[in-house]
């Protein structure tokens, strides 16, 4: 498993990003959801976690044993889930979208040389 922390604004908001195979997340399943399985009986590609009530920075967990572009995408998409809870955590009115998609980008350029090195070959 590959773990990143991606920060987001400043070093105080970040996001935390685990990239690997599902029996890997059943330790942050338990922790966060209190269901160890839970990966596994939802059949998803990823997963946000965050818990409002201790306003601990968003987890994400994504499944590497999807196409590369699938990686991609869902890292994508549960990254929007967490930029989404940043906003709202810090009460702002993001009209124009941009806060979140310099999020969202921030956690691509942390990730896609990882996973495009891991999954292309013959790059």
């Amino acid at each position: 498993m590959k773990k990143f922390t991606v920060p987001i604004l400043t070093e105080e908001y970040k996001i935390h990003v685990a990239i690997g195979k599902k029996e890997e997340f059943k330790h942050y399943c338990r922790k966060y959801i209190g269901d160890k399985d839970f990966l596994e009986k939802n059949s998803l590609r990823g997963l946000c976690i965050y818990r409002k009530k201790t306003n601990e920075c968003p987890l994400l967990l994504i499944d590497e044993s999807f196409s590369y572009v699938d990686i991609v995408s869902t890292l994508a998409h549960e990254a929007s889930h967490a930029m989404d809870y940043h906003t709202e955590y810090l009460s702002m009115d993001d009209e124009s979208g941009e806060f979140n998609a310099h999020g969202i980008a921030s956690v691509m350029r942390h990730c896609l040389p990882y996973i495009t090195k891991k999954f292309i070959k013959n790059k």
